[in-house]
């Protein structure tokens, strides 16, 4: 299994940013499908807040996607891996602060799995060229590409 992590402060867009990766894997149809039966909504009503998990079937390779966009506690962290083990994912997605007990509880996660997570730092550029929104759409295109 491959555990990517976005990990930063508070109120950084992680979880928007882990949204709007859902939200663009579900509109490529023709690439991921999103297993309704296992996620939290309807392919049709992908929400944009709140802590939600997806699970996503990677066509060409039959490959498992997890996203979960809580993650700023070890409570959420438990909640994502284990929803990643249960649907057997091969790629998870998580949200995490970029220190303290969440970070902890993700190297513990990923040690018993015999994986290294790999983590995206979250930090706000604010120079008034691109918007936030522009910047967390960016990104996620950025996480789709490393699937």
């Amino acid at each position: 299994m491959k555990v990517c992590v976005l990990s930063g402060s508070s109120h950084v867009g992680k979880t928007n940013t882990l949204h709007r990766l859902a939200i663009l894997m579900n509109s490529m149809q023709k690439k991921y499908k999103l297993d309704a039966a296992i996620s939290a909504v309807p392919p049709s009503k992908i929400p944009f807040y709140g802590d939600r998990q997806y699970a996503f079937d990677e066509l060409a390779t039959g490959r498992k996607i997890g996203i979960s966009t809580a993650g700023d506690n070890q409570e959420a962290i438990d909640s994502a891996f284990d929803f990643f083990a249960k649907n057997n994912c091969d790629v998870g997605f998580v949200a995490s602060k970029s220190h303290g007990c969440s970070v902890d509880e993700i190297e513990r996660r990923s040690r018993a799995l015999h994986v290294t997570p790999v983590y995206f730092w979250f930090i706000w550029s604010v120079n008034g060229k691109r918007s936030r929104n522009q910047i967390q759409v960016d990104t996620a295109q950025i996480l789709e590409a490393v699937i």
